[in-house]
This record gives C-alpha cells, sequence and structure tokens, in this order.
C-alpha cells in the first residue's frame, strides 16, 4: 500500500558541498567526517551555522567533512557537539567515540554530478528524505513527485550526496528523461552499474545479480513517461535485491505496493506587503522564505554583492510571490540581474505572466508560470543565443562543446562557445565537470538541458521548422562519431576506448537512431 504525504517547508537553506561524478569514487573522508556531517544535516544547519553555534571555523569544519582534516581535537569534538546541541548517548558517542570505520569502509563508487552551485533550503525535506532512508525504519522506495521545475532531482542528489558511506554498493544516478521505451530502462540502468551483456534478453537477470548482494542505492529520475514499464522493473529490482534502496523522480507516483510518496512543494514564500506592519518584521519575514534565500543566492552569482536589504526587500518578496515559488522560475528571473534593475526585472515579470500565466490556482497554474518564464527569458535572448538553445534540443542526453559545434554550429550561431557560455549563465543549461567523459576528450565538459527546459526548446524548435535539419545533422554527428573511433572490441586499449566513447553518447547515439527510423 502506498503512503503518501507532503513535505513541509523549512525556512534553513543548506549548501551541498561539490562532489566527484561519473563512475568514479567518493575522497576518503574519516570516520568522524562522515559523522559530523550526519548530524548537521540531521539538525537543518548550514555550515556557517554551525561555525557561528560551534565557535570553530567554518573552514574547519569543511576540512573535516571533506577529509582534509581526518581526526579534531577533543575540545574541537565537544564544540561541535555543543553547536549541534547533541545529548546523553549521540553526544558521548560524537566527543569519545569510538569512530572507527565500518567494516565496509572504502572508496564508494557513484556517478553524481558535481554541482557548480550551492543547494539552498529544503532543510526539513532533506532531514525528512535522510530519516526514511536509514535506520530500522529504511524505505526501500521512495518517490519523490511533483511538476516540472520544483526541485525534485536536485533534492534527491543532494541527500544522495551526504549518504555515500551508507551504500557500499554504490550511488548511481539514472536519468530516464532521454529513454523513449520500456526496454531501454534495463540498458540505461546497466550502464551506470557497469553491467554488460551480449545478450539483451539477459540484461535484467544480470542487473539483478550484480545488485543482489550489495546495498546499494538508485535515482530514477524523470520517470514520468515511462510508469509502467518503470514500475514493473523497479518491483522485480526490490524483489530480487534486498539491499536495494530506489529514490524515483517523476510528475506522477509509480503505484507499487511499499511506495513512500512524497509530493515536493514549492518554496515557503515571504508574506505579502503589509503597509501598517513593522518593517522590521516584515523583513524577518521575507528573510525567512525559501523563495527569498534561493533568489538571493542566485542574484549573488551573477551580481556580487547582492543581499537582501532593506531598499530591495519589498521588490525581491514581490517577484518571489509573482513565480509562485518555483525554483527553476526563481533561477530564470534571477540569472537576468546582469542587464535589468530589480525594479525592472519585477515589472517586466509581471506583465510576461500576466500574458502566459493567467488562470485558476494549482498544479496547472505552476505549469504556465513555468512556461511563461521560459517565454520571458526565451525572448530577452539574442538571434543567435535562441537558435542554440532551440538546436540543443537535439540532444537527448549530455553533449561536449565540440558535438555541440557539429550538430548545432553554422552562421547563425558564430562564437559557440560564447553562446554556450551565455546560456550557462543564465540558467538555461547546465555544466557538469569531473564526471564520466569520452575517452578521446579526457576532462572535456559535458553540458546538459533540464528536461523542463529540453521540452520547450524542442517546442521552439518545432516552430522553427528545424526538426528536420536537425535530425540529419544529429544521424550525421553519430555516424562520424562512431567512425572516428571505429575499433574491433578485443579488449585491447582501442576497444576499451571504443566502449568508453558509445557509453557516453549512448543516449544521444539512440536519439539519432531513432531519427534515421532505424
Amino acid at each position: 500500500m502506498q503512503s503518501s504525504d507532503r513535505f513541509t517547508g523549512d525556512p534553513t537553506p543548506e549548501p551541498n558541498p561539490g562532489l566527484p561524478r561519473g563512475g568514479h569514487v567518493a575522497p576518503a573522508v574519516s570516520p568522524f567526517g562522515r559523522l559530523l556531517k550526519r548530524e548537521r544535516l540531521a539538525a537543518g544547519l548550514r555550515v556557517r551555522e554551525l561555525a557561528a553555534r560551534s565557535g570553530v571555523s567554518a573552514r574547519a569544519i569543511e576540512y573535516l567533512e571533506g577529509g582534509q582534516t581526518l581526526t579534531p581535537r577533543r575540545a574541537t569534538r565537544q564544540q561541535l557537539a555543543h553547536g549541534l546541541q547533541l545529548g546523553g548517548r549521540a553526544r558521548h558517542h560524537f566527543i569519545e567515540g569510538p569512530h572507527d570505520a565500518p567494516a565496509h569502509a572504502g572508496p564508494i563508487r557513484h556517478n553524481l554530478p558535481n554541482p557548480l552551485s550551492s543547494f539552498v533550503a529544503r532543510a526539513q525535506e532533506q532531514r525528512e528524505l535522510v530519516r526514511v532512508l536509514s535506520g530500522r525504519t529504511r524505505r526501500r522506495l521512495i518517490t519523490l513527485y511533483g511538476p516540472g521545475g520544483i526541485g525534485k532531482t536536485r533534492l534527491a542528489l543532494t541527500v544522495a550526496a551526504a549518504m555515500l558511506e551508507q551504500f557500499p554498493g554504490g550511488v548511481y544516478l539514472i536519468d530516464l528523461a532521454p529513454i523513449e521505451s520500456g526496454p531501454w530502462i534495463e540498458v540505461a540502468i546497466a550502464n551506470a552499474l557497469g553491467v554488460r551483456d551480449d545478450n539483451p534478453t539477459a540484461l535484467g537477470a544480470m542487473i539483478m545479480a550484480h545488485l543482489r548482494d550489495r546495498r546499494t542505492l538508485l535515482i530514477l529520475d524523470n520517470c514520468e513517461h515511462l510508469i509502467a514499464p518503470c514500475a514493473a522493473l523497479v518491483g522485480r529490482l526490490l524483489a530480487s535485491a534486498p539491499g536495494l534502496q530506489i529514490v524515483a523522480t517523476t510528475r506522477e507516483p509509480l503505484g507499487l505496493p511499499g511506495e513512500l510518496v512524497r509530493r515536493l512543494p514549492a518554496l515557503s514564500l515571504p508574506p505579502a506587503a503589509d503597509p501598517e506592519g513593522a518593517a522590521d518584521e516584515q523583513r524577518a519575514a521575507i528573510a525567512a522564505s525559501e523563495a527569498v534565500q534561493l533568489f538571493v543566492a542566485r542574484a549573488a552569482l551573477v551580481s556580487p554583492g547582492f543581499t537582501l536589504r532593506a531598499e530591495n526587500a519589498v521588490a525581491i518578496a514581490a517577484i518571489c510571490r509573482r513565480l509562485d515559488g518555483l525554483p527553476l522560475a526563481l533561477e530564470l528571473a534571477a540569472s537576468r540581474l546582469t542587464a535589468l534593475p530589480l525594479d525592472t526585472l519585477a515589472a517586466e515579470l509581471d506583465l510576461a505572466l500576466q500574458v502566459g500565466g493567467g488562470g485558476r490556482r494549482g498544479v496547472h497554474t505552476r505549469q504556465r508560470t513555468i512556461r511563461a518564464t521560459l517565454d520571458w527569458s526565451y525572448a530577452l535572448l539574442s538571434v543567435s543565443e535562441r537558435a542554440l538553445l532551440r538546436r540543443l534540443a537535439s540532444f537527448a542526453g549530455t553533449w561536449s562543446a565540440s558535438a555541440a559545434a557539429a550538430v548545432c554550429g553554422d552562421q547563425s550561431t558564430p562564437d559557440l562557445p560564447r553562446l554556450l557560455a551565455a546560456l550557462v549563465a543564465k540558467s538555461l543549461i547546465n555544466v557538469e565537470t569531473g564526471g564520466q567523459q569520452a575517452a578521446d576528450t579526457p576532462g572535456e565538459a559535458r553540458y546538459r538541458l533540464l528536461e523542463t527546459v529540453r521540452q520547450y526548446a524542442r517546442d521552439r524548435l518545432r516552430e522553427a521548422n528545424e526538426e528536420g535539419v536537425q535530425g540529419s545533422r544529429l544521424c550525421d554527428w553519430a555516424i562520424e562519431t562512431l567512425e572516428s573511433v571505429e575499433s574491433p572490441l578485443d579488449g585491447g586499449p582501442d576497444g576499451t576506448r571504443w566502449l568508453a566513447r558509445v557509453e557516453t553518447e549512448l543516449t544521444n547515439l539512440r536519439a539519432a537512431r531513432v531519427g534515421l527510423g532505424a
């Protein structure tokens, strides 16, 4: 039977440290460092908040959690225990130990992306997700559901990164957005796990055998277009692997017995302006809003020194309320502060949403808000930036700058690296580094469209009558890619390089194959 509930908001933001990516191993962190991070997350504290409470510097805390410092002095442990407000056995264990690593201690394999910005807000949701994934009452299938742009993926990845040491069998992200039919789900999971078999019909059995005796966490991202086949496969995997746990992100639940369903709400909003209210109290209430915290954090990335002040608090609150506390919409709006003053930004957003975001409240209204915000962001792009964004929707997975040049570049998109950087700065595409890259381009950055943005860009590509041309260019690139690394699969260095390249580009190669009608 499903268990359904709604996450409740908490105004405490939580940054997310950088993480290694792509089938690599987590850095060596001491048992105490892992314990410290787990207790800090459970308390819903940011690093700087714990520093203020304990008297231990933020840098020292980051060093402990990141592995640069292994064993702190006893006095430091006492200060940290005080800041964490630990009591009883938990306090004694924190200070006195033992902090020995568990028997399975060692590097944990994972393919989590390396985020380039901090994770803000959702402290309550983080604590709840950690709780249901751990302990004696741990749940094996947790589904985070809600509309696109609400932050489901980022929440799942942030918690997974904090819990790496609890899953010695590995933590793996499987993005299902590029998958068009059920049979390919197994292929995507097998690629993430490193499971291979020449017989496709045996792939499911190979995956189950791989997971059977391991404690592993899978994050199945963007399940909504594959609910039935995804649910069927998840049921089989959980039945065959007792140590397996799965977090699914989707716009609707999977509908499986034992599924713990959590609806992710929008970020908490600031109160409406009250002309008769005390100014200090109103500013404090605005500052406590999760939506405001995210907007200010992202605005500071593009406008260094940007902070919440008495003179801008009302305008920021109005923007956050107008955008319904939707993280994607807030990030898109904040990225525009490089070109627009805050008051102008608020006025333009209001006009855009009046045109495209009207209607009754609820989920459909939130979807209209995202659409209207994307329309507004798209309208502010240069002609070359618009052309590149819509053409990038040709890629089903991540891509490199060289692939973008081959598939999307022409005289209408000059200086393509600059255009890519501009779209990253405007929060329309994400850049991932340190992950699984093609063997012939080690260290090359990979780019990705959020699924909500990719669907929007795809619509724009269709409106521009460029789908056919872009499909042909993707096919040409796929053929050239395979020919450039063509090698017998003999297990030697050439064969290994060929496999690595194909695995990196698999979703894009598959999209090209579909375009050919193969």
